[in-house]
């Protein structure tokens, strides 16, 4: 499509499908109006509808340089029955072509698809269906469009839910992706990215009034972010977790305490002999909630099968001297503000769940002597992470898995210091910090680690004219061990990458064994 073509005002439904909308939602008894633009026409008074993103422009985005044809789309459900009558998107001008908006459900059925036709070149582009499609509350359902020349607008990482009480999204997950010429189900994720499609639907349980949009978590604009690898298979995330009944976490069994498993004597390195649940520890069956709301809370000495999310609120929580043992997106997940959560002498199973992502992820945790293993990711860094004396290890590699060991997609204050990160052949990274994606990688600390694997074992976070010199500083690299067990470069093309100065400091790195032992590492 000539782009010319694009500059008119917003779009309205062809003659005769708005008729047919109003009187479908009319028969829902859904009254007032509610999130249409100045430009809209005026019979649309009777049609009340909300939306996922409401109007605002969507912040810390940016334009995927991708020019492949690709289905981008929002998993949603919404609280009461009612009607979806359209679609929309957020378009910028680098976004061409012919786009079709598709509605599906949680099978991959297609309830009800339309051409955006008079999109303007910027804003929020929205098409409406000939006939309304009944929503079932509770219900997953997926709102997407094709883009035919890719260039969409994107925000990587996304960590905000949704604008409205009435839809709500899978935090983590809502993006979703197909590439291809033509429409298809979207099933694919990507390191949380959120690509702003939305439904427009109308509650039949009367008069909706959205929630203000919220300001998304403050991020610069990045520069072009990557497209998300048409090789990442990611299944829909599962459906969460039912709650236990317990409205606060009950105190756990008291049980005699053993003494901390040893930090690594000088010389050597964590392993599964000195990190995880400590011998003699007898676990008992966790039958606390999986959402832990109280502050203070200790877990200790449990056996957990449920993946765990800190909220806000529930500030120094202690996990100690437990196996988790789980199945879900995260293991732990700590991402509403809660601050000085603590996982000791414990040790993290993902049980080689193929649509996981990270044992832990999140911010303002500490991990001491944690052994981690069989999961995608070892860790997600967020700021005000430390990670000592931990063991991670045979990570579950997929053939599309692009494993790392510790990953920062934008990090601040994080420390990094002697933990064994070894990570399998086909793995990315032992650590990454992607400064790409990143509004800010400042004062980062990685020191007397044993570290090997991945693609380069280490990528530091600046690579002089790629990145962006004044969101990375104070990154220091030091005094680690590269190990030749998986690749003989440490990684299959070599130990570091993305290490230039001035961001990043270099010091002190030596190889661990091989023919070179002992002996400083040069990148």
């Amino acid at each position: 499509m000539n782009r010319s073509r694009m500059q008119h005002a917003a779009a309205a439904p062809r003659p005769g499908v708005l008729a047919r909308v109003v009187a479908a939602v009319a028969a829902v008894a859904v009254a007032g109006v509610v999130g249409f633009g100045p430009e809209e026409s005026p019979a649309r008074a009777d049609v009340n509808t909300v939306t996922v993103w409401g109007d605002e422009k969507p912040e810390g985005a940016s334009v995927d340089t991708d020019s492949s044809g690709v289905e981008l789309g929002t998993r949603f459900t919404a609280s009461a029955d009612g009607v979806a009558i359209g679609v929309r998107f957020y378009k910028t001008p680098e976004n061409d072509g012919t786009h079709v908006g598709n509605l599906w459900d949680a099978n991959g059925k297609r309830l009800a698809t339309a051409t955006f036709e008079n999109e303007t070149a910027r804003g929020w582009q929205t098409v409406y269906f000939d006939a309304p499609v009944a929503i079932a509350a509770g219900e997953r359902y997926v709102a997407s469009y094709l883009a035919p020349e890719g260039h969409y607008y994107q925000t990587h990482p996304f960590w905000s839910g949704s604008s409205s009480d009435v839809l709500s999204v899978p935090r983590g997950a809502s993006g979703v992706y197909a590439y291809g010429e033509s429409s298809s189900f979207p099933t694919k994720t990507w390191n949380r990215s959120q690509y702003w499609v939305d439904v427009v639907f109308a509650p039949s349980s009367g008069a909706a009034t959205p929630t203000p949009s919220p300001t998304p978590e403050p991020t610069e604009p990045s520069t072009p972010t990557p497209a998300p690898d048409p090789t990442v298979t990611t299944t829909p995330e599962p459906e969460p977790e039912p709650e236990p009944t317990v409205t606060s976490p009950p105190e756990p069994t008291p049980t005699p305490t053993p003494s901390p498993a040893p930090a690594p004597a000088s010389g050597s390195f964590p392993d599964a002999a000195n990190t995880g649940v400590p011998a003699g520890v007898t676990l008992t069956q966790y039958t606390g909630p999986s959402r832990i709301t109280q502050p203070g809370t200790v877990i200790d000495s449990q056996l957990i099968t449920t993946p765990l999310v800190i909220t806000a609120g529930a500030h120094n929580v202690t996990i100690r001297n437990s196996l988790i043992r789980a199945s879900g997106y995260w293991l732990v997940l700590n991402d509403e503000g809660a601050t000085n959560l603590q996982i000791i002498d414990t040790e993290l199973d993902g049980t080689n769940n193929r649509s996981g992502d990270a044992a832990v992820a999140g911010q303002n945790y500490t991990l001491t002597r944690v052994n981690i293993h069989n999961t995608i990711d070892g860790l997600k860094l967020g700021s005000n992470v430390t990670v000592q004396d931990s063991y991670i290890h045979d990570l579950f590699v997929t053939g599309d898995s692009h494993n790392d060991g510790m990953q920062s997609l934008g990090s601040n204050d994080v420390k990094i210091v002697r933990n064994t990160v070894i990570v399998p052949d086909g793995s990315t990274a032992a650590i990454i910090l992607s400064t790409g994606s990143a509004s800010s990688m400042k004062r980062i600390l990685i020191d007397n680690n044993l570290l090997g694997g991945g693609g380069y074992t280490v990528y530091g976070g600046y690579a002089a004219r790629v990145d962006v010199l004044s969101r990375v500083s104070d990154v220091v690299i030091s005094n680690n061990r590269i190990t030749t067990a998986i690749h003989p470069k440490g990684g299959a093309y070599g130990p570091f990458t993305s290490v230039d100065a001035p961001a990043v400091t270099l010091t002190g790195n030596v190889w661990h064994d091989g023919p070179n032992a002992g002996r400083p590492v040069s990148n």
